[in-house]
């Protein structure tokens, strides 16, 4: 699966797109295909070396906001199954195509709820300077100067925060 990984700290040189080892899940635990993600600011000090790699034995995986779809469940899971579409927030690695978590990590997206508003509910409706973008499908307060430049790729402006919630 794809990813993107951080190859030390410093500027947005340091995170390469890389093939990383899929991860599988445990017994309580969900596989998650990854949907939309987010950057904010715990992202970016990670990247800088101010906040450290949750999972120090494996890849250095940053992104803390999810959503996205189950694809496979552990033998003991009980809330959720395949298919279900989830979000949450975890410590690192939502910037993979797929992540494992607790079932209990996850929340199940109500039906009149769409992709990108999961990501707007953990997010304030507003950033510096006025600047609204959309990084990588909902991230709503990043000025596209500010994403890494994997991401800055995919960052699409947006509305104000009244017209973006109308449009979510």
């Amino acid at each position: 699966m794809r990813a993107v990984v951080l190859r030390g700290h410093g500027g947005p040189e340091v995170l390469t797109f890389e093939e990383i080892v899929a991860p599988t899940p445990g017994s309580e635990e969900v596989l998650v295909e990854v949907r939309a993600t987010s950057l904010n600011r715990a992202d970016l000090l990670q990247r800088m070396g101010f906040y450290p790699n949750p999972f120090p034995d494996q890849f250095d995986v940053p992104g803390m906001e999810f959503s996205g779809v189950v694809r496979s469940v552990g033998a003991r899971v009980r809330a959720l199954q395949v298919g279900d579409e989830v979000m949450g927030i975890v410590s690192g690695g939502a910037y993979a195509q797929q992540l494992v978590i607790h079932e209990r990590q996850a929340m199940r997206i109500p039906n009149t709820v769409s992709t990108r508003m999961t990501l707007l509910l953990f997010r304030k409706c507003s950033s510096p300077r006025g600047m609204h973008s959309l990084c990588r499908v909902a991230s709503p307060a990043v000025d596209a100067r500010l994403c890494m430049p994997p991401l800055r790729a995919l960052v699409q402006p947006q509305f104000s925060c009244a017209r973006r919630l109308a449009l979510a």
